[in-house]
C-alpha cells in the first residue's frame, strides 16, 4: 500500500518545480524581447518610411493610398491623405511586451475623426529566439517587413485588410 501523504508531497514538489521552470522561461523570453525588440522596431520604422515613399511614387494622385508616417516617442502615426481617412497610432510597450494600436477614421473632410478601435499586438519570441508579433486575430508577423506591410495595407485600404 502506498503512502498517499508522501505521494501528495511528491506531487506538489514536482508541480512547484514545473511552475518555477515556467517562470524562468517566461523571464528569459522577456529578457530576449527587451534586448532584441528595439532593433526590430527600428527596422519596422525604416521599412514604413520606404513603403510610404513607394506608395507616394506609385499612387501620386490617390490620397487613400498615399500614407504619411510621423514618428513619435516609441511609436508612430500612420495616416492616408485621402478620404475616407484612416489613422493608426502605434506605441511600442517593451516593458509590457506589446504594441498598442489605436485606429481612427474620418469619412470626409467635414466629419470629426472617430475612434475605430484599439488593439494590443503581442510581442513574442519563437523557439529560435526570433521576435514575432501576434495580433488579437492570431495573425503572425515574423519580420519587420511583415509588420510594415500590415500597417501600410490597413491604412491604405489595400484589399487584404479592407
Amino acid at each position: 500500500m502506498s503512502d498517499y501523504i508522501q505521494d501528495e508531497k511528491s506531487r506538489l514538489e514536482q508541480e512547484a518545480g514545473r511552475e518555477e521552470l515556467k517562470e524562468q522561461i517566461r523571464l528569459h523570453k522577456a529578457a530576449v524581447i527587451r534586448a532584441k525588440v528595439p532593433d526590430f522596431w527600428n527596422v519596422v520604422i525604416q521599412k514604413l518610411k520606404a513603403d510610404c515613399e513607394r506608395c507616394a511614387a506609385t499612387f501620386p494622385n490617390n490620397g487613400q493610398r498615399n500614407p504619411i508616417l510621423t514618428e513619435k516617442e516609441n511609436g508612430f502615426q500612420l495616416r492616408n491623405t485621402g478620404f475616407p481617412a484612416r489613422v493608426f497610432d502605434a506605441v511600442l510597450r517593451v516593458e509590457g511586451l506589446f504594441v498598442k494600436v489605436l485606429r481612427r477614421g474620418q469619412s470626409d473632410q467635414y466629419s470629426p475623426i472617430q475612434d475605430a478601435g484599439q488593439e494590443d499586438i503581442r510581442i513574442e519570441v519563437d523557439s529560435s529566439e526570433d521576435i514575432r508579433l501576434v495580433t488579437s486575430q492570431w495573425e503572425l508577423f515574423q519580420t519587420p517587413e511583415d509588420v510594415a506591410q500590415y500597417f501600410i495595407s490597413a491604412v491604405c485600404q489595400f484589399k487584404r485588410f479592407v
